[in-house]
């Protein structure tokens, strides 16, 4: 199957998914993966009889069933909950280039182009310019990663 992943990021991906199963296991909760990981469970699910055969009864002790949820509020809640035990059993927050909080994302936004309008609005083209060079740097970091350096392990 190919995606328009690189390498890295599959690995890491694969790495994120193999955190989730490790959360369902333990969870009473009914968690929410990110897109990214429930495309990768739909394809080791769909795609492996060692799934069904080995991987759940053998390894997660349970049948880890992968139901998409059609109500935006319970999927939300599931999601935000999924990231919550996330952060307490591993201690750091999921990584956003897998498990994205698109509120947070937009709300950074908003700030960032209301100050450049603000800026422009006030005749200072120049600096909205330089602004926004300096603001979008660290924005991407923050939405594309950095990496973890703990993550490349297997």
């Amino acid at each position: 199957m190919r995606t328009r992943m690189s390498v890295r990021s599959t690995m890491l991906a694969l790495f994120e998914y193999r955190c989730f199963l490790y959360l369902s296991a333990i969870s009473s909760d009914e968690l929410v993966p990110s897109t990214t990981v429930a495309e990768i469970w739909k394809i080791h699910m769909n795609h492996t009889v060692e799934y069904w055969d080995f991987f759940c009864p053998e390894i997660l002790g349970q049948e880890l069933l992968y139901v998409p949820r059609k109500q935006r509020d319970l999927k939300k809640q599931g999601y935000l909950k999924t990231l919550a035990l996330y952060e307490a059993e591993f201690g750091d927050p999921a990584p956003r280039f897998v498990w994205p909080r698109r509120h947070d994302e937009m709300i950074a936004m908003i700030a960032f182009l209301t100050s450049i309008l603000l800026l422009v609005l006030a005749g200072q083209v120049h600096v909205a310019f330089v602004f926004g060079l300096v603001a979008t740097v660290p924005m991407v970091i923050k939405f594309h990663g950095p990496f973890r350096s703990d993550e490349s392990g297997w």
